[in-house]
């Protein structure tokens, strides 16, 4: 089995986004003691979209980067990807806001689901930033 820091950067940022997606669901584990399941589930769909979200974006610059191949296609690809990125984020909180606000359900919050969403810039601001001072390092030595 491979360790953690033997994985490409891409891969690494993403096994990230999923572990806070999973913390945050156990942080937000009280509201099913509380009445309010909402809170784990909104925010475990929030970070299960970020997560698809971050994926699809690595996957199709990959895919578009790559000289190897039919330019044509991939780039149909990544139409495709950004336009279901697009859609996905929006029908999220639209759908949580249904839920929340139209149904008065407890069983989806807005706010938790937005929330999800906040991990990855985040994360991806930090990856960057450390494999900046990473390669200056290298460059130095």
């Amino acid at each position: 089995m491979k360790k953690f820091v033997d994985y490409p950067e891409t891969t690494k940022i993403l096994l990230i986004l999923i572990g806070c997606a999973l913390l945050g669901f156990l942080a937000f584990l009280f509201g099913f003691f509380t009445g309010q399941p909402g809170y784990p589930l909104g925010w475990l769909l929030g970070g299960a979209v970020a997560a698809f979200t971050y994926w699809s974006i690595a996957y199709t610059s990959k895919a578009v980067l790559d000289p190897d191949g039919a330019k044509g296609a991939r780039m149909a690809l990544t139409v495709l990807f950004m336009m279901l990125r697009f859609v996905l984020l929006i029908a999220a909180v639209v759908g949580a806001a249904l839920v929340t606000y139209t149904f008065s359900s407890p069983y989806l919050n807005v706010w938790t689901t937005v929330g999800g969403y906040l991990p990855m810039p985040v994360v991806c601001i930090i990856a960057g930033l450390i494999n900046k001072k990473g390669r200056k390092e290298e460059s130095h030595e």
